[in-house]
């Protein structure tokens, strides 16, 4: 006879696999398991893999620990927010990444023809939704509790609480943990995530985002629209435009001698006109 007492582990694992991804039915887990490999001949051994394998890409909790060496994206809900962590730095975006500060008018009945793009595209997108969650981004200490189905508590440096909302869902970031890393992504980082071609196009960026921080305060949203946060006596507006090509600059000396150009970046809009950022003060990839 087998030795009964592996049971109990090997059920524990399952719960958190299960546990992972609450609104899935049973027959619905199993069925995915089946796909992933599980079959009538494998042995124990093989299942408690395959639990391991699950909980390596959607665990079902998370502890500071797991972060050293990959970022990963947790969803939530009441308020739903997209939230990438990754070794101390954590980023709070809407679910829908850029697209959620391009106008309500622009719905799928008015998909924009070529000619009617040059047109629409002469004008930027101003929102100013307040009840469109604003990118944020900071350092924190020490995670409290990051488990699917409570709460998202994270502790900064002070020891204070924040708290983000219930965990829907837990999975690894497809890019890795400095991208997301305050203390370590810059310019560099996305240059070289874009395996050094310069200047950044949409079509280069695909489907990635990148929130972006000057020395001067701005915050920048860039991905498939170029988004511009603006604070202004405690009052938030966003401004999202379809653009061309993004440069960096480093300060790097100008054709004219004893002189430098100003670091900084510079976006090309689709309309021709050029918009000009200060240094930049981190970049995080959140997308």
């Amino acid at each position: 006879m087998k030795d009964p007492t592996r049971i109990p582990q090997l059920i524990a694992e399952l719960q958190s696999v299960w546990e992972a991804q609450p609104d899935v039915p049973f027959a619905q887990l199993v069925h995915q398991l089946q796909a992933a490999g599980m079959s009538l001949t494998s042995t124990d051994a093989d299942v408690r893999e395959l639990f391991q394998r699950q909980l390596s890409t959607h665990p079902s909790a998370l502890d500071q620990s797991a972060l050293a060496n990959r970022a990963f994206i947790v969803q939530t809900e009441s308020p739903s927010r997209r939230i990438i962590l990754s070794r101390s730095s954590v980023a709070v975006m809407p679910v829908a990444g850029s697209s959620a500060y391009v106008s309500r008018s622009l719905n799928r009945a008015e998909k924009l023809t070529p000619s009617k793009e040059a047109r629409a595209s002469t004008h930027p997108v101003n929102k100013h939704d307040e009840h469109v969650l604003h990118p944020a981004a900071w350092q924190f200490c020490s995670i409290r509790t990051c488990r699917v189905s409570s709460p998202l508590v994270l502790l900064d440096a002070n020891g204070i609480s924040h708290h983000l909302g219930v965990v829907t869902s837990i999975a690894v970031a497809g890019f890795p943990a400095e991208h997301a890393d305050i203390a370590t992504s810059s310019v560099e980082t996305l240059c070289g995530a874009l395996q050094g071609a310069m200047p950044v196009t949409p079509q280069l960026l695909d489907n990635q985002e990148w929130l972006i921080r000057c020395t001067d305060g701005s915050l920048v949203l860039l991905g498939r629209w170029l988004v511009v946060f603006s604070f202004r006596r405690r009052t938030l507006s966003s401004s999202a435009h379809p653009w061309t090509r993004a440069e960096f600059r480093s300060g790097e000396a100008a054709a004219v001698p004893d002189q430098r150009l100003e670091a900084g970046f510079s976006v090309d809009l689709a309309n021709g006109e050029s918009v000009q950022f200060g240094q930049v003060e981190w970049v995080i990839r959140v997308r």
